[in-house]
């Protein structure tokens, strides 16, 4: 209905006292594009802590605490990498319980290999209802992303190996996506 890009998989994300050492997820897709190539299940994301283990911190109890204490430990993450505007966009957002999407929907054309037949920019507002907490996470995280043909985020993004975390954090929130709004659509046509 929205464009929400998805797809079945698993995640592995223990749900402890203790920032968790091993988080991954998973699923069907293809390793390599090629004619003789199956589907099998692959992990495409794994995140690994690299030192001892640490209690989870619990130190946000409302969107307020987390866009404050986010706030100071983003400063020192901009002192060290540059731009962090999207994260203190998603805060701020956060704390105004209301956090937009900007989607593209589209529909493959059946006629015409690797075209749309059908394409829409959609808004969507998420609202958040109840926040249950969250805090920061230890510096010292791993993010390694398969290089899969099936799942290309790692060629995407530019991202090979195994990529220290620059921020980590949870947070445990319900929400609700409202009624989106189409801002543009096309629909192919055959001449």
């Amino acid at each position: 209905v929205y464009g929400f890009p998805k797809q079945l998989g698993e995640i592995d994300m223990p749900r402890t006292d203790e920032a968790p050492a091993h988080l991954q997820v998973s699923t069907e897709t293809f390793d390599r594009h090629a004619p003789t190539s199956s589907v099998a299940n692959h992990v495409v994301i794994e995140v690994d802590r690299v030192d001892v283990p640490a209690a989870l911190d619990h130190a946000w109890a409302a969107p307020a605490a987390a866009h404050a204490d986010l706030g100071e430990a983003l400063l020192g993450v901009l002192d060290r990498e540059g731009d962090v505007r999207a994260g203190v966009l998603f805060f701020e957002q956060l704390v105004e319980e209301n956090l937009p999407m900007l989607l593209l929907k589209q529909f493959r054309d059946a006629h015409q290999q690797g075209a749309a037949c059908y394409q829409a920019i959609i808004s969507v507002d998420m609202s958040v209802l109840h926040f249950r907490g969250g805090g920061l996470l230890p510096d010292d995280y791993l993010v390694t992303l398969a290089p899969l043909d099936g799942e290309p985020i790692s060629r995407e993004l530019g991202i090979a190996g195994s990529t220290p975390s620059t921020l980590s954090f949870w947070i445990d929130f319900d929400f609700i996506v409202r009624l989106g709004d189409i801002l543009w659509e096309w629909r192919g046509a055959r001449g």
